[in-house]
């Protein structure tokens, strides 16, 4: 009896389907590895998910352009090499004419209106047809930039003639108007351009300082809000209809709005942190424009918002929208 019992039990244990492996999900950026947005936000990122789906998932960060770069990681997301990816809107040629607004100068007052602003457009306004094509976990926008370097600006006429590294062509077209010469620059190349002297100064916001050491080689800062690149976390669309339900629980406990809202306070952090690394410095000066200067500049400015506004589909609505998201976000 006790044999046929241990047969019986032997064929069930032999017939019951094996549990199934998790499944991988690759997220990845170009970002250094120990970047703080590595090791503070996507690391804890994929180890939550990967806690809360129960064993359905297991969630790895692939950063430091291990298996893609800024320039191929939408591509990658869409055809399933990346599961989930840290795409920078501006790098992304004609894909996102209506998403690079926030790259116009001085309409990003803060991380964290602007990156609610965003997502609600993305979500269901404005912007959601130019990221129909993936399923949009978070947006962001980074602090508004300002100008570092190695010479002094205090006012509008010290840009003339000067060499100034920009990362897109809004804030291209802003350096132009202003009379200085922009230079395309790749981020990672900020350090060593102004170091040789290639460049006069770079519009770089506070969160560069600590991974680009911008202390070292940047003497002279000048606070102004210049626009800032939009990244969003998106992900691939089959990447997630493959998941069991615990797995894309996961993925949705920590994915939208909410997400967005803790990005958006993590880069307004590393923003003051970063400034707090200059001005405790006794070899670094910052120069915070004055209400009157700061109005030359907007006013200097409004022929590149109204370039973006003729060049951009719907491009008055877009803007409009974005400001009244971003005013009640920030409890105007």
């Amino acid at each position: 009896m006790r044999i046929f019992a241990a047969a019986s039990l032997a064929a069930a244990l032999a017939s019951a389907p094996a549990a199934a492996d998790p499944v991988l999900i690759r997220m990845a950026n170009g970002v250094p590895a120990n970047a703080h947005m590595n090791v503070q936000i996507f690391g804890p990122w994929c180890e939550r998910v990967t806690a809360q789906s129960e064993g359905t998932v297991d969630a790895k960060l692939f950063p430091a352009n291990a298996i893609a770069n800024t320039n191929n990681i939408w591509d990658r997301i869409l055809n399933g090499i990346v599961d989930i990816g840290y795409v920078t809107a501006q790098s992304v040629g004609g894909k996102f004419p209506r998403t690079g607004l926030s790259g116009i100068p001085f309409e990003v007052n803060d991380s964290a209106s602007a990156s609610v602003a965003l997502w609600n457009m993305a979500d269901h306004g404005a912007l959601a047809r130019e990221w129909g094509d993936v399923r949009l976990l978070a947006i962001f926008a980074y602090p508004g930039s300002g100008i570092a370097g190695s010479t002094p600006i205090r006012k509008m006429e010290d840009l003339k003639g000067k060499k100034i590294g920009v990362s897109d062509r809004l804030q291209g077209d802003w350096v132009a108007a202003m009379g200085a010469a922009p230079l395309a620059i790749i981020y990672t190349d900020t350090y060593e351009m102004l170091n040789r002297g290639a460049l006069n100064a770079v519009t770089v916001g506070w969160t560069g300082v600590q991974p680009l050491k911008l202390w070292e080689v940047a003497k002279f800062y000048t606070t102004a809000r210049l626009g800032a690149p939009v990244v969003a976390l998106a992900m691939n669309k089959a990447s997630y209809a493959k998941l069991a339900d615990k797995g894309k629980a996961a993925i949705d406990a920590n994915s939208g709005e909410k997400w967005t809202r803790e990005l958006g306070a993590f880069w307004d952090r590393i923003s003051a942190e970063g400034r707090e690394l200059v001005a405790k410095r006794s070899d670094t000066t910052i120069f915070d424009l004055d209400k009157a200067e700061f109005a030359r500049w907007i006013k200097a400015s409004q022929p590149v918002v109204g370039q973006w506004v003729k060049d951009t589909p719907d491009g008055a609505k877009v803007l409009a929208e974005f400001r009244r998201e971003r005013d009640k976000a920030a409890g105007k």
